[in-house]
C-alpha cells in the first residue's frame, strides 16, 4: 500500500501545502478507514406460520395465530393488522387470536427487529362450516356418470347413467319440480342411451343434451354418442335436433353456454373422445374444445372435428363457474381433474374466462390435494368452489374427502366436513339455493351405483 499511500499524499499535497506531513496522513487513515467500515445489512426478518394450518379450512368462529419471526438481529415485535402479537418466551412464538368472517380472510403480519427493518407477509384464511344432511330426495334407482341440470323454472332434471361403473348406459330421466321435492321417474325416455354427457340449460327453458357414451370402458368410438337432443319441460318429452359438421365424439366432457351477436354458442372441452376424425377415428383423451351455435332449433359445429388445444389431455373433470354470473353471460371457469401425463394420472387445473376479449387463454393453478377424477364441484362463495368425492384412479375406488379452491390464492384447501358425506364418484352436485347443494347419485367403492341423495350444508 505505500505506493497507493504516497499517491494520495502527493496530490492532497498540492492542494493543501500548508498542512503537515503528519497532518497529511491523519487524513489519509480517516479516509481509508471510511471506507473500510463495515457494511451493515438490511435484510429483512423471516416469518412462519405455525398455526393455523394453511392447507386446511377453518370451521371456528375464531382462529388462533402462532409465528416464529426470526432475524441475524433481535426481533423487537410483531403485528397482526397493526395490533401487538405476545410473545410466549418458552415457545419464542408470538401469539394473537381473531375472529374470522365466513369465506376467505385476509391477515397483514409484519414483523420488525430491533433496527425496525420490517418484514410483512399477507395470510389468508378460508373459514367455512359445512355438514350433510340425509332429507335429500333419492332417485327411485341407482345410477351414476348421469348429468344434471337446475332447469330455468327451478325444477331439478336429471338424465341417463349407468348401474355399474364399466356398465351400458341409460335412457331414464327423473325430475324434481321444484327442486327439493321428491323426484318422480318421467314417463318419456331419452331418445339415445348416454352416460358421461352434458345438459345445458337454453334460453327458452329447454335443455340441450350433448355427448356421452352408451357404455363404460370404451375401446374404440362406437359406444360414443353423436346425436344431440333435446328436453322440452313444457311437454316432458325428448326430441332430436339437426345437427351440421363433424358429429360430436366424446364423454366425460364438459360444457358451457353463452349468448352472443351469433346467437347461443356451446362449447364442449376434452373427455375421452375421437382425437384424430381424419383420415380415420382414433379414441383417446382429447385435449381440445369445439365450439356450436344453436340457433333455428339446429346446432351448427364453429370448428372442425378436433377444435383447437386448450390446455391438457383430461376427461371425468369439472368446469366450475369462479363468480355469479347472469345465466348465458360469459363468465371465468375453473377446470380441473386429471390428465395422463409422465406419471400416468396426474392432477390438473387451470382457469379460463371466456369473457377474455383476447380470447381462451388457460391460466394454471394449483391441484387439488388428493388426484381425482369423476368428481363433482359447485360455486359456494366468489372465488371459492367446493370439489368432493370423485376417483384417485381406479373407478372402482370412491373418495369421501372434500377440498375446496381458493381463487384468490390459486390453490385448494382441505375441508374438515362436521359430518356425513358418501364417498362416491360419477355423481352430481347442484346448488339449488344459497347454502344447500343437492349430491345425487354416483358409484360407490366396488362400482355399484347408489340412489342416495344427500344435502351438502354451508354457511351463508
Amino acid at each position: 500500500m505505500t505506493s497507493a499511500s504516497t499517491t494520495i499524499r502527493h496530490r492532497f499535497a498540492k492542494r493543501t501545502r500548508s498542512l503537515s506531513v503528519l497532518a497529511v496522513f491523519t487524513s489519509i487513515l480517516l479516509l481509508m478507514s471510511g471506507c473500510d467500515r463495515p457494511f451493515v445489512e438490511v435484510r429483512a426478518p423471516e416469518i412462519e406460520i405455525i398455526d393455523p394450518d394453511l392447507s386446511k379450512v377453518i370451521t371456528s368462529a375464531s382462529v388462533d395465530f402462532r409465528v416464529r419471526a426470526t432475524s441475524f438481529r433481535p426481533i423487537d415485535r410483531v403485528l397482526i393488522e397493526g395490533e401487538p402479537m405476545e410473545f410466549d418466551a418458552v415457545t419464542e412464538l408470538w401469539e394473537a387470536t381473531r375472529d374470522l368472517a365466513n369465506g376467505l380472510n385476509a391477515f397483514v403480519i409484519s414483523a420488525f427487529d430491533s433496527e425496525d427493518v420490517v418484514a410483512i407477509d399477507t395470510v389468508s384464511v378460508v373459514r367455512l362450516v359445512a355438514g350433510y344432511s340425509v332429507n335429500a330426495p333419492n332417485l327411485p334407482n341407482t345410477t351414476g356418470d348421469h348429468a344434471a341440470v337446475l332447469m330455468t323454472d327451478g325444477a331439478l332434471l336429471v338424465t341417463g347413467g349407468a348401474f355399474l361403473v364399466d356398465g351400458e348406459a341409460s335412457r331414464t330421466a327423473y325430475l324434481a319440480s321444484p327442486a327439493g321435492s321428491a323426484f318422480e321417474e318421467l314417463p318419456a325416455r331419452m331418445i339415445r342411451n348416454r352416460r358421461g354427457h352434458t345438459m345445458t340449460n337454453l334460453p327458452d327453458g329447454r335443455v340441450l343434451i350433448l355427448g356421452g357414451a352408451s357404455r363404460g370402458n370404451l375401446g374404440d368410438i362406437l359406444g360414443l354418442v353423436e346425436e344431440p337432443e333435446i328436453f322440452d319441460p313444457g311437454t316432458r318429452t325428448f326430441r332430436p335436433v339437426v345437427f351440421v359438421g363433424d358429429p360430436i365424439r366424446r364423454s366425460q366432457h364438459t360444457a358451457s353456454a353463452r349468448m352472443t351477436a351469433e346467437g347461443l354458442i356451446v362449447e364442449l372441452f376434452g373427455g375421452i373422445g375421437d382425437i384424430q376424425y381424419r383420415p380415420g377415428p382414433r379414441l383417446g383423451i382429447r385435449d381440445d374444445i369445439r365450439a356450436f351455435v344453436f340457433r333455428n332449433d339446429s346446432l351448427v359445429a364453429l370448428s372442425p372435428g378436433v377444435g383447437p388445444f386448450l390446455a391438457a389431455a383430461i376427461s371425468g373433470h369439472t368446469q366450475t363457474l369462479l363468480a355469479d354470473v347472469a345465466p348465458l353471460d360469459a363468465g371465468n371457469y375453473l377446470i380441473h381433474g386429471t390428465h395422463f401425463g409422465a406419471q400416468f394420472f396426474e392432477s390438473s387445473s387451470f382457469t379460463v374466462d371466456f369473457a377474455d376479449p383476447l380470447g381462451l387463454r388457460p391460466v394454471r393453478s394449483g391441484t387439488t390435494l388428493e388426484p381425482r377424477t369423476n368428481h363433482a364441484a359447485e360455486l359456494l362463495f366468489p372465488g371459492l368452489v367446493v370439489t368432493m368425492g370423485g376417483s384417485p384412479s381406479d373407478r372402482s375406488v370412491a373418495l369421501g374427502s372434500v377440498e375446496v379452491y381458493v381463487s384468490q390464492e390459486g390453490r385448494f384447501l382441505q375441508l374438515p366436513v362436521v359430518q356425513g358425506g358418501l364417498a362416491r364418484s360419477g355423481h352430481t352436485a347442484t346448488k339449488i339455493s344459497e347454502g344447500r347443494i343437492i349430491i345425487v347419485g354416483g358409484f360407490l367403492t366396488g362400482g355399484n351405483s347408489t340412489s342416495f341423495s344427500e344435502y351438502f350444508l354451508y354457511n351463508t
